[in-house]
């Protein structure tokens, strides 16, 4: 209980005497005993970057990492993985807890394909700190791209956990709820985007794939309407929407739709398909045959 109160007493001295080397460590054992080791950390390296005759040597080291980190990226600039490799690794040999070279590495192993190493490296940047926001992206990217979601997902968990507000964050976490068909989940990911940034149309589109997906049509409507408000001429939108008033039985409905999609392009070949479904379901089954079959001539991939 001691602890949890003199937490805000020592936030208040430090936010007047930032370089308080005790009074960082004080409240790095302070959040440690309350249970917040991520905070516990970040404390513990001011007590050590402040704490007395340790000051110069800091700032020395800290020069020292910048200068590999500085080369390193101008190699990188130049896309010249290989030699920003070598530079960080040296670098490494003389800062080995250097988290910032570590993640550096990381993104130019992956740069090169060396997916493994990129790998090591995340996870020692974050056993250096824990709350590397970055280096919980990188494992979530890496994840992703091996279309491992669940733990893909965990990672992108891990970065918004660590402090990372930002929107692609949150629309690749709902990228692997959506994967792992946890539907409600993706929707809550999503919207989390959309907060961040409305002006993006993928965002409403994910977020209408998955209201559809929850059979919620009006709902996934909405969010292809605002997605084609965006961008006209995004046919996959206007398409979801011709398929929601399809499953919602709306037949005319979703044969306008439809016909929007190919007065702007006649070579979108989904577009007979829902008119041809519509006309089946309808009753109509001359003209259902007539647009199925188009359909198939143009994309014999859409055929039964």
């Amino acid at each position: 209980k001691k602890y949890t109160k003199s937490i805000p007493y020592l936030e208040n001295y430090l936010n007047r005497n930032s370089d308080g080397g005790e009074a960082w460590r004080m409240l790095g054992e302070s959040y440690s005993q309350t249970g917040k080791p991520k905070s516990a950390s970040k404390a513990f390296e001011k007590a050590d970057r402040y704490s007395t005759g340790n000051d110069q040597l800091y700032e020395r080291l800290e020069g020292s990492i910048a200068k590999y980190g500085r080369e390193a990226s101008e190699y990188t600039k130049e896309g010249k993985y290989q030699e920003a490799i070598s530079v960080l690794e040296k670098g490494i040999m003389e800062h080995s807890k250097a988290a910032s070279l570590h993640f550096n590495l990381g993104l130019n192993y992956i740069e090169v394909g060396n997916v493994k190493k990129a790998s090591e490296e995340f996870r020692k940047t974050i056993d250096l700190e824990p709350a590397h926001a970055k280096a919980y992206q990188g494992l979530g990217l890496i994840h992703y791209e091996r279309e491992e979601y669940r733990d893909a997902g965990a990672y992108y968990l891990a970065t918004i956990e660590a402090g990372k507000q930002d929107e692609f964050v949150y629309y690749k976490l709902g990228s692997c709820f959506f994967k792992l068909k946890r539907f409600n989940k993706a929707v809550e990911a999503y919207q989390a985007s959309i907060r961040l940034n409305s002006k993006e149309k993928r965002y409403h589109f994910a977020l209408g794939a998955a209201h559809m997906a929850l059979n919620e049509q009006h709902d996934a409507i909405a969010a292809m309407e605002t997605a084609l408000k965006l961008d006209p001429m995004y046919l996959d939108a206007q398409y979801n929407i011709a398929v929601a008033y399809l499953k919602m039985s709306e037949y005319s409905q979703s044969i306008t739709e439809a016909e929007k999609i190919l007065a702007k392009n006649s070579d979108y070949a989904k577009a007979y398909l829902v008119i041809g479904h519509a006309h089946k379901r309808m009753g109509n089954y001359i003209l259902a045959d007539r647009f199925q079959k188009k359909a198939e001539r143009m994309d014999p991939s859409l055929k039964p």
